[in-house]
């Protein structure tokens, strides 16, 4: 799993469902976290299954080799079923992607940062100050990380995360220059003003159910 663990994967073009590259969420972790959830369907979706659970049997059965006598728990999967607002499942498979923000070494315990790179389709570096929306059509770079054979917890099991390493946007969905439709908006009687530069946008707030 080693070998596994080092190699670093892309995935097929996607929709965000859920996105956060810019700033990392403080919101459970202290450290922050990093966050990709992306929507892939029909012949990508179940390779990119097959894939992981392959790393995932791997892992379990280095955690049952390294804690002979324990009965070893299979974590769950680092993905699942895609469901709408009203709870049915929309056929797509949404992958998680997550990368702790901070952290300290522990052979030095020297501080830690880490922010995954994100381009364009172009292979353009894209500022942090342009936000990547969710509705974004992306592809990750990740590793299959695993976890459990050495460190093993009942609670937690033995399993693979996709770690999240860099993003490449094709198609940017975000908030800045929206139009009026976008909130909410229709064309009234009254003043046109003259166009001038798009506004920036409001804060996104699609990120808060992750």
């Amino acid at each position: 799993m080693s070998e596994q663990k080092r190699e670093t994967f892309v995935t097929p073009k996607g929709t965000a469902k859920w996105i956060r590259v810019n700033e990392p969420d403080t919101k459970y972790k202290d450290e922050g976290e990093y966050k990709v959830s992306l929507l892939l369907g029909g012949k990508e979706a179940e390779q990119m299954k097959t894939k992981i659970d392959a790393a995932i049997k791997v892992s379990v059965d280095a955690a049952k080799a390294a804690n002979k006598g324990k009965k070893i728990k299979q974590a769950d999967a680092p993905y699942r079923a895609d469901v709408d607002k009203e709870g049915n499942e929309t056929g797509l498979t949404m992958f998680n992607f997550k990368a702790k923000a901070s952290g300290v070494k522990k052979k030095d315990n020297k501080p830690w940062t880490f922010r995954p790179a994100v381009f364009d389709a172009k292979k353009t570096p894209i500022p942090v100050t342009v936000a990547v929306w969710s509705g974004s059509e992306v592809k990750v770079a990740y590793q299959l990380k695993p976890f459990g054979e050495s460190n093993y917890s009942p609670t937690v099991g033995a399993g693979v995360s996709l770690a999240l390493q860099a993003v490449q946007v094709i198609k940017l969905v975000t908030g800045q220059g929206r139009d009026a439709a976008a909130f909410g908006f229709g064309e009234e009687e009254g003043e046109a003003v003259q166009a001038g530069e798009a506004p920036a946008g409001g804060q996104d707030t699609t990120d808060e159910e992750f």
